[in-house]
């Protein structure tokens, strides 16, 4: 019986040990993650401040862009510019044509973005049989562009990819005929 009290006198005290190693361990656990969080916190507040002052910078450098913008906007002579119109629709009036009918079109992508995609096959419940999109389909399989041209032709996400590199195209179109029309001076009607 007296072994059997040492015993217990003994795992006592291990069991009081053990918990004060665990005790102490798990301050110290604590005290060091606290240490992480604390510079965790440093670290999002120095990235908070750097992103704060890179915006303050962005906004100092479009407020000068904006006032350049306007600086040139007001040298212009906006009296003069209907008299050069004029001329320009008198002398090439091929040039002002494509350039009204490319910018129509870049702000209004759908007037040719509807027919060039039920032309090619494309309609709102599927590919027409026996249309360029359906032998694309059936030679290539249903790639993302062809998923990209459905969706655009059902109305779904592929709209922004096409309406949006339709508007890019004429907005190109329109930039190259007043290029052509200010360099050239020969006839492009």
């Amino acid at each position: 019986m007296a072994r059997l009290h040492a015993l217990a006198g003994a795992a006592t005290t291990w069991a009081t040990k053990a918990s004060a190693i665990v005790v102490t361990k798990t301050q110290d656990l604590f005290k060091q993650s606290g240490v992480l969080l604390n510079r965790a916190a440093k670290l999002v507040q120095n990235i908070n401040d750097g992103v704060v002052k890179q915006a303050a910078t962005t906004t100092r450098g479009m407020r000068c862009t904006l006032r350049r913008a306007i600086n040139i906007l007001r040298r212009i002579k906006w009296r003069d510019i209907v008299k050069h119109i004029q001329h320009l629709i008198k002398t090439k009036p091929g040039v002002v044509a494509i350039i009204s009918t490319s910018l129509l079109i870049a702000i209004f992508p759908r007037l040719f973005a509807e027919p060039m995609l039920a032309a090619m096959g494309f309609s709102g419940i599927g590919p027409v049989a026996s249309s360029a999109a359906a032998g694309f389909q059936s030679f290539y399989g249903a790639t993302a562009l062809f998923a990209m041209f459905q969706s655009a032709a059902m109305g779904g996400y592929g709209i922004a990819a096409v309406y949006g590199a339709i508007a890019l195209v004429a907005v190109a179109v329109a930039v190259a005929a007043v290029w052509c029309a200010t360099c050239y001076s020969g006839k492009m009607e």
